[in-house]
């Protein structure tokens, strides 16, 4: 029962500070053209990464990025 306590106290320090940030007026959100196909924007080195990371984690062999 103390983790589930411990878990709620948390959420509300949380949600208090998430609160607490002041936005900017008149912030927007514009989309963003992806190609997958564009190396240059380094996402299969990413999705590598967290694979990797996720195999060390479980203690399986790591992939190679291709």
């Amino acid at each position: 029962m103390e983790e589930e306590t411990f878990d709620e106290d948390l959420i509300q320090e949380h949600l208090k500070y998430l609160k607490s940030i002041k936005l900017k007026k008149g912030l927007k959100i514009n989309s963003v053209e992806f190609e997958k196909d564009d190396d240059t924007n380094h996402h299969i080195d990413f999705v590598t990464a967290c694979a990797n990371l996720r195999a060390r984690n479980y203690k399986i062999e790591e992939g190679s990025r291709h």
